[in-house]
């Protein structure tokens, strides 16, 4: 379909009214038979997007300035002899100055102007008056902003005033990653420029704020569906980010006052529903921080069993640089996280005053959950302990590298902790870190095949400060209860208290603990124990003699497959250039 400006070249503008943002003018000088034309654009006329649209993510109003590069096609008519004679112009904004691509004729007793921004349109060859799409566009991608009746000032200056300019269409913002390519599907859907309603498929490229736009009307009964491709363990597979049938009805709204945003980011949920027989399927670390916001605002709240989650691919959280953990006190994390041996490397934490939260790590608070055959790798630094009135952190009681806090019945296998932890002591104040496990309440605890690599430290010391660190549970309280601890199978090998399994029990109930066949090797400033009362029960040293580290692999494997036969995992020696700090991968075994 053709658009034509006859009407406005001869008449006035139709379409909708939309407020300009105030930018300086953009001027630049054309050559008009002997005088000069002064071109006069007005700032972009944004689109308008009310914050009761469904807006999702960062407020986006999408194009808000003029860019180099962009074109306004500017069609001149002018009367010689009582005949109309048409010039068509384009303009290019270079940045600075609007330039025309040649001379405009202003010199009869008549002429008039209309302008049009579309940037998948151009001039019709074979209508002087008309608009057509340029190769290869699709209907229905791109704004089309009219206006018309533009007249020569008498010094010679020719303003183009979008700031009164009408749009008819309304905006269907697709909200996604940055810069990456999503395929719609969009049923009775009239898209601008053409005159019915049908079924359309587009493939979009989002821009670098993760927007991508589609214009015309839809029906209520329309359906939207927008899929995005991601790349899981090296092999792409697409993915549904974001469906729903039964779009709010525009097909009468001319006004062009409605933009609709559909949520195509990723998200926890695009694949899985979270059970058991179909676990939410996490294979980026946007739908990672997605999982973490849903179950601290409470969406699991009530599930009964908790939720099931599987790590799909190995994940970079270096994009998220302060990590906001999975799970709070009043919302922890229930059910079971599986991360079928992948890594999630880039965990960053370094917030010196984050509204007094007690528990930091991958997750903060788990609460009868599995978390199993995941490492972590990053760094963990909270140095501001102290009086809370002051602006700190009052007592940190729960920082871990995969768990800060637990209670409940929590089981954590074949988990590798390879987060450095570093954490200050103001005076009085106290910290309790574990790699693993940092703060354990009443209830039963089992750490089977799991690994610590990561460093503990305190950045200061203050009279009377406490520091508990150990390597797998940095403290215990039992209250009148009892803690029942197992710990099994697991090896460290980092200095200083990294080393120490489990370093203190608060309150008076009953401590009961399981120990076997784990190891440790002293490094640098390392304790000379690696159980809280100093004794060896259940540790032994790998001291290089007659203690190796293959003899440790040997001695855990052979441990695992004889009490835990369905522990998929194994231990192998490492190869790679981490292995001075990480001997020994847990690798899944071979059928």
């Amino acid at each position: 379909m053709k658009r034509s400006l006859y009407h406005i070249l001869c008449t006035a503008v139709f379409a909708w009214a939309l407020a300009a943002c105030s930018e300086s003018e953009n001027l630049a000088t054309t050559p008009a038979n002997g005088k000069v034309v002064r071109i006069n654009v007005s700032p972009y006329p944004a689109f308008t997007e009310d914050a009761g649209t469904r807006s999702v993510g960062t407020f986006d109003t999408g194009k808000t300035a003029w860019e180099a590069g962009d074109e306004i096609l500017l069609m001149v008519g002018y009367t010689i002899s009582n005949d109309m004679n048409i010039q068509h112009i384009t303009l290019t904004f270079d940045g600075t100055e609007w330039n025309a691509d040649k001379p405009i004729n202003w010199l009869t007793t008549y002429t008039i102007a209309s302008a049009l921004y579309a940037p998948d349109w151009t001039f019709d060859t074979d209508d002087i008056l008309g608009f057509t799409l340029k190769k290869n566009a699709q209907y229905g991608t791109s704004e089309f902003i009219e206006v018309g009746g533009l007249e020569l000032t008498n010094d010679s200056v020719l303003t183009i005033d979008f700031s009164n300019a009408k749009r008819s269409y309304n905006r269907l913002r697709i909200a996604g990653e940055a810069s990456s390519t999503v395929s719609v599907a969009i049923t009775n859907f009239r898209p601008f420029g053409t005159s019915e309603f049908k079924d359309y498929n587009y493939s979009l490229t989002t821009d670098e704020k993760g927007n991508a736009y589609l214009y015309g009307w839809w029906k209520e009964s329309s359906s939207l569906t927008v899929k995005g491709t991601f790349s899981v363990n090296g092999t792409d597979k697409e993915i549904i980010l974001f469906k729903r049938d039964n779009l709010p009805d525009t097909s009468n709204d001319y006004d062009g006052k409605m933009s609709y945003v559909a949520d195509a980011r990723p998200n926890y949920n695009n694949e899985g529903d979270g059970t058991v027989e179909n676990p939410y399927k996490i294979s980026k670390p946007q739908q990672l921080a997605s999982l973490a916001e849903a179950v601290n605002r409470g969406d699991f709240d009530g599930v009964e069993g908790g939720i099931n989650v599987t790590l799909e691919d190995d994940i970079d959280l270096s994009g998220c640089p302060d990590w906001t953990p999975i799970g709070r006190t009043t919302r922890p994390f229930v059910g079971t996280f599986d991360g079928q041996g992948h890594t999630i490397s880039g965990l960053t934490i370094n917030n010196n005053n984050p509204n007094n939260e007690k528990e930091w790590g991958l997750f903060g608070m788990v609460q009868d959950a599995t978390i199993q055959f995941i490492r972590v790798d990053g760094s963990i630094t909270l140095s501001n302990i102290g009086d809370e009135d002051e602006g700190k952190l009052d007592n940190m009681d729960g920082i871990g590298g995969i768990v800060g806090r637990c209670s409940g019945t929590v089981n954590v296998y074949g988990c590798h902790n390879n987060v450095n932890i570093t954490t200050g002591n103001g005076n009085g104040f106290y910290a309790t870190i574990g790699g693993i496990v940092g703060f354990q309440i009443d209830g039963e605890v089992t750490l089977v095949g799991c690994a610590n690599t990561g460093t503990l430290q305190k950045s200061e010391d203050g009279f009377g400060s406490l520091f508990d660190a150990a390597g797998f549970i940095g403290t215990g309280y039992r209250g009148n209860n009892k803690n029942t601890i197992t710990v099994e199978a697991n090896y460290c090998n980092a200095g200083g208290y990294s080393c120490v399994f489990y370093k203190r029990i608060h309150g008076s109930g009953s401590f009961i603990y399981t120990v076997n066949s784990n190891y440790w090797m002293k490094v640098n400033s390392s304790p000379s124990s690696a159980w809280l009362d100093g004794s060896s029960k259940g540790f032994t040293e790998v001291n290089g003699n007659d203690v190796t580290w293959q003899t440790a692999m040997n001695a855990m494997n052979k441990f695992l497959t004889e009490k835990y036969p369905d522990f998929c995992y194994e231990y192998v020696e490492n190869t790679g250039t981490d292995a001075a700090s990480v001997p020994l991968i847990l690798k899944r075994k071979t059928e």
